[in-house]
């Protein structure tokens, strides 16, 4: 008996182990047109994705292009601004500087009219532009400086009074922004200003007329008004100031010799270093004021209130302090030689290492004082009271001078 696979083998059948080769032969070639066709749908699907990108890549550079020129234009455009800007500055402050010529000509102009009243417009307008161009200060001060010598005498001081526009260029000066001077300095020797106002509005605190280093040799200012002024290092010998108000007054460095300040109100002044030689300060009001340092040589102090005064270190040499007032001053090591203090009070003065040789002391109420260490050789002592006075270390006259005090120290 044959087996089936003997039959299909004899009748040209293939025989079920060599089927599955067929089929797999079948199944290869499938797979094969199956990738083929895979293939050519994949490289249709890639030329439209190149051609993308190629869109991209054109987009990208287009958009990159018009940001550049868009830069670019902006920055040209602010160049340009920036220029049209500047020369728009130009213009205007060539225009600018054309007006305040204009108006200071025209200022200037006024000044030298017969009318007061256009004189001060001109002098206001003057104000005004060194207010509105700073750097134009200091010729207008100087203008105004000259103005005040020019028009500043005896008879522009109609009933003791200084004219309105003299009073008028003088508070503009005094009253300056002094950051924008450029080294103008105030000259204004010789100008007679009687009653002067160099204080119309008082400010807490400042420093009201601003004259540092002004010139004022000579001037005539009578009861003139320069509370809290500043005249540090001003040149004033031989200036008149009789009954000035100078209190709380700057006046360090001060140039004062042969000035008159008879009846002046110095209290409380700032003093320090001033030269003050052969000056008259009689019947002054010098109450609390610093003078640590002061030459005051020759200077006459008659019945001078000089309550708690210091006077430190000052030179005071040939002076006349007759009847004057030194209660509880400080004068620690000054120099009184051959002074005249007949009848004065230093009650309770601190005289401590002060030089008072060949002085005269007679009737001087010294109760209390501080002689320690003070030099009082050839000091004339009849009649002084120096009650409680400690002279520790002092050295006092000798037995051959007529200095004999009237109360022992202790």
């Amino acid at each position: 008996m044959t087996s089936p696979r003997a039959r299909r083998q004899a009748l040209g059948r293939p025989s079920r182990h060599s089927r599955p080769a067929r089929l797999r032969g079948r199944r290869g070639g499938w797979a094969l047109r199956r990738a083929a066709s895979v293939d050519r749908r994949g490289a249709e699907r890639a030329q439209p994705r190149e051609r993308l990108d190629w869109a991209r890549r054109i987009e990208l550079v287009s958009v990159l292009l018009a940001s550049f020129v868009a830069v670019a234009g902006l920055w040209y455009s602010n160049i340009q601004s920036a220029r049209d800007r500047a020369q728009f500055r130009q213009e205007f402050e060539l225009s600018r500087e054309g007006q305040v010529t204009d108006r200071y000509t025209a200022a200037i102009e006024n000044l030298g009219k017969d009318t007061p009243e256009v004189r001060l417009g001109g002098i206001y307008a003057l104000q005004r532009i060194m207010e509105d161009s700073t750097r134009d200060q200091p010729s207008v001060a100087s203008v105004l400086a000259a103005y005040v010598r020019g028009h500043a005498d005896k008879d522009s001081a109609k009933g003791g009074r200084v004219a309105a526009d003299v009073q008028a260029a003088l508070t503009i000066i005094a009253g300056r922004d002094t950051a924008h001077d450029r080294g103008f300095r105030p000259v204004l020797s010789r100008a007679w200003l009687p009653r002067v106002n160099l204080n119309p509005v008082y400010r807490p605190g400042q420093r009201v007329a601003q004259l540092a280093n002004s010139s004022l040799a000579g001037s005539y200012m009578p009861y003139a008004n320069a509370q809290r002024a500043d005249l540090r290092g001003a040149f004033m010998p031989d200036a008149v100031l009789t009954n000035a108000m100078l209190s709380e007054a700057d006046l360090r460095g001060a140039w004062l010799d042969g000035a008159d300040l008879t009846n002046a109100f110095l209290t409380d002044a700032d003093l320090r270093g001033t030269k003050m030689e052969s000056v008259i300060l009689d019947k002054a009001s010098m109450a609390g004021a610093d003078l640590r340092k002061a030459f005051m040589v020759n200077v006459s102090l008659r019945d001078t209130h000089l309550h708690g005064a210091d006077l430190s270190g000052a030179d005071l040499s040939g002076s006349d302090l007759r009847e004057v007032s030194l209660f509880e001053a400080d004068l620690r090591g000054t120099v009184l030689d051959n002074t005249q203090l007949r009848k004065g009070g230093l009650f309770r003065a601190d005289l401590r290492g002060a030089s008072l040789k060949g002085a005269d002391l007679r009737d001087v109420s010294l109760v209390g004082a501080d002689l320690r260490g003070a030099d009082l050789t050839g000091a004339d002592l009849r009649g002084a009271d120096l009650g409680k006075a400690r002279t520790t270390g002092a050295i006092m006259p000798g037995s051959d001078g007529a200095a004999e005090p009237r109360s022992r120290p202790t």
